[in-house]
């Protein structure tokens, strides 16, 4: 039995409008994908930005620590021997910084998964 030649272009275009339909329908989905993917990335970057800006703002403070503490060193050798309260005064200020340092980069080191 012969297809009537109508009825074959009904079916070719039914068939025609459902791929089309398919193939936009997984088109949207690969693009909300992507999307999403892409959030997730630069909500990730954002995330490493901000760690490299709180490892920068620690190492800045390392380092004015350092020179302070360097500095109260040359003052007291400048003059003359040091007295036992002044290098005691000095070891309390590296042991409050040691611990503010600490307290800091433990605030910002991330929960091991």
């Amino acid at each position: 039995m012969a297809m009537n030649p109508q009825r074959y272009d009904i079916y070719s275009q039914a068939i025609d409008t459902l791929a089309r339909s398919i193939a936009e329908s997984v088109v949207a989905g690969v693009r909300t994908a992507i999307q999403q993917t892409g959030d997730r990335i630069m909500a990730g970057l954002q995330d490493i930005r901000d760690a490299v800006e709180r490892s920068s703002t620690v190492e800045q403070g390392m380092e004015q620590v350092m020179q302070n503490i360097s500095q109260q060193l040359r003052d007291l050798i400048a003059a003359g021997t040091p007295s036992q309260a002044e290098i005691q005064a000095i070891v309390d200020n590296i042991d409050a910084e040691t611990q503010r340092m600490a307290a800091a980069v433990a605030a910002n080191t991330p929960a091991a998964p």
